[in-house]
């Protein structure tokens, strides 16, 4: 469904939003299992001898560094919180973008960091709307 033909689509520019920041959202969440996945084969799960005991120290902490602020993403989302959600993508995106070419992600191709920055560049411009539309109600 990463077709945007083949998305819901909303009877009003509300519902459209909504949507628009579900689609974005998991997006995230999709990233965040890419990264989990990532790093479990590192981990005890994978014996099989794959060549990347060398690099776990510093991929495992590159891997999980991407992950480090979703957890106030989540928090700003659920409190409705357009300027933290603002801050944090701004943030975060290029955060997420100097990391594309660096070798734990070459060695680990399934996280997409490209979606993951695309997705956190979506959710700014909803919350940048969403804030506009606050003030210009509130202005009225």
């Amino acid at each position: 469904m990463n077709n945007p033909a083949e998305r819901p689509k909303g009877d009003d520019p509300l519902s459209q939003s909504l949507l628009d920041q579900a689609q974005h959202l998991a997006g995230l969440l999709i990233f965040t299992g890419q990264i989990a996945s990532a790093i479990r084969m590192y981990s005890a799960y994978n014996q099989s001898g794959s060549g990347l005991e060398e690099f776990a120290p510093g991929d495992v902490m590159f891997l999980s560094d991407t992950l480090v602020n979703f957890e106030f993403l989540g928090e700003y989302v659920a409190a409705g919180d357009s300027k933290k959600v603002i801050d944090l993508c701004n943030k975060l995106g290029p955060t997420l973008a100097g990391y594309i070419g660096q070798h734990a992600f070459a060695r680990n191709p399934r996280v997409d960091l490209e979606a993951a920055t695309s997705h956190l560049k979506g959710l700014k411009r909803l919350y940048e709307n969403l804030a506009t539309d606050k003030d210009r109600s509130h202005g009225a």
